[in-house]
């Protein structure tokens, strides 16, 4: 059976959630009324009965719905049989994150230098049980978020794991697992297979085993290459291998390529390190902005010679349609369009900056941490920097990462050193000398923090 695409009302218009593109589309209000008139009645009879109700010309019109029919907006009779989602939301704020992010377990069988993400090697944190995970599934699929991230810590050290993913997919939601593999045997791939994940992402930090081992520790790499096998001998299964790129495996990051082609995996995506939270401390392996950029270009000259298909993270946030009024002047993607859900259950804006004041699902809905938890709305009311406010490129950029920011001036309202600002007006503000977070102390249990 297939599953629905999704129309969802919102303040700006509406947002189509395409099955085929697995991605979400803004839409303006004429657009939105016309495709809920065509759950009545077929879009060519719209426009054959009556043409004087449109915005603009009628071939315009008809552009626009041979390209839907193409993209499965409309099916082959030309009606749109997209399930039709509507709440009210805040002004100016999606009803929902486009895509969630949820942490499953603080634990890990790694230690990589280069996570931010707080673990230990059983997991120390709960609130996450499988009955909390099925009522935060069934609410994003009753709000049209279909997008999940399922990370940690190492998923599959979770042992209900696949029962988990099991539950988001009776939901219909798109999961993305994102796992180290090393753990990965032909039985638990073929489980894998079975509950049917639309990607696994698999983190590989060099095609050697010298540099992936040098970030991940050794041994890491063998186990993680017979993991990724493992999957690519299971039907159904797609997997990309994804990258974070830092100063010790930037000079033969280009080598990747025909190593995920050699292995069968066509898909390849790169990031830039960033130093934070527990990660806080391992600053020399961040890259400056041009080295990383020289790199990625690099990668993407060698993957033209290879049947693979590479996808870069500019380390800077993606901005909604300005039109839609959804992304503020001075934010990144946290708490405007993505949000995240950590292994005790917090709802926060950015998995790299809880606060105190973060709402759990044990006490709310996701629907009411997204729209009225202090610590997410926050992010949506951060003011402009004063070293941003000339910039010519601030309306590209709003300031960059926020996470950055808090990492190195202490503050959500603070440029990203890292952004691409003109350099005369980079940003100035001294950072705030502190005490680079240790592993230790960003593993204590909530309330314990050192004060």
């Amino acid at each position: 059976m297939s599953r629905p695409d999704y129309l969802r009302l919102e303040h700006f218009g509406g947002l189509y959630f395409s099955r085929a593109t697995h991605s979400y589309h803004a839409l303006e209000p004429f657009f939105v009324r016309f495709l809920l008139a065509a759950r009545e009645r077929s879009a060519i009879e719209l426009c054959a009965a009556d043409d004087s109700w449109l915005p603009f010309p009628p071939p315009v019109l008809a552009e626009n719905i041979v390209r839907w029919q193409q993209e499965g907006f409309l099916d082959d009779t030309y009606r749109c049989r997209a399930r039709v989602v509507s709440a009210a939301s805040a002004p100016c704020t999606l009803v929902a994150p486009l895509k969630t992010s949820l942490y499953v377990t603080d634990a890990c069988n790694l230690r990589c230098r280069h996570c931010y993400v707080p673990t230990a090697a059983r997991p120390t944190r709960s609130g996450l049980g499988l009955d909390v995970a099925a009522a935060l599934f069934a609410e994003l699929e009753a709000l049209g978020a279909l997008q999940l991230v399922i990370s940690g810590g190492e998923p599959l050290v979770r042992p209900d794991l696949l029962e988990l993913l099991a539950l988001a997919n009776g939901h219909g939601l798109e999961v993305t697992l994102c796992t180290n593999a090393t753990t990965i045997t032909p039985k638990v791939a073929a489980r894998l297979a079975r509950v049917r994940p639309q990607l696994i992402s698999v983190s590989v930090d060099g095609a050697t085993a010298a540099t992936h081992d040098a970030l991940r520790g050794t041994g890491a790499f063998a186990k993680t290459v017979r993991g990724i096998r493992a999957l690519l001998g299971a039907a159904s299964v797609d997997v990309r291998i994804r990258t974070t790129v830092t100063t010790l495996n930037v000079d033969d990051i280009e080598a990747l390529v025909p190593f995920a082609a050699a292995l069968g995996v066509r898909r390849l995506a790169i990031k830039p390190f960033r130093a934070l939270g527990v990660a806080g401390a391992a600053r020399a392996l961040v890259l400056p902005r041009p080295v990383y950029e020289g790199a990625a270009a690099r990668v993407l000259s060698r993957a033209a010679d290879f049947d693979c298909q590479v996808s870069v993270a500019t380390g800077m946030p993606e901005r909604f349609p300005a039109w839609t009024g959804v992304s503020p002047a001075f934010a990144c993607t946290g708490g405007t369009t993505r949000a995240t859900v950590l292994a005790d259950g917090r709802v926060v804006a950015c998995g790299a900056v809880p606060a105190a004041d973060d709402w759990t699902l044990a006490d709310h809905s996701y629907f009411d941490c997204w729209q009225h938890a202090p610590s997410i709305t926050r992010w949506r009311q951060i003011p402009v920097a004063a070293d941003c406010r000339a910039c010519a490129v601030l309306a590209s950029c709003a300031g960059g990462c926020r996470a950055r920011a808090v990492a190195a001036f202490g503050t959500l309202a603070a440029a990203d050193p890292w952004g691409p600002c003109p350099p005369s007006l980079a940003p100035t503000t001294p950072p705030r000398r502190r005490r680079a977070p240790s592993r230790t102390d960003a593993r204590r249990p909530a309330g314990s923090a050192r004060r």
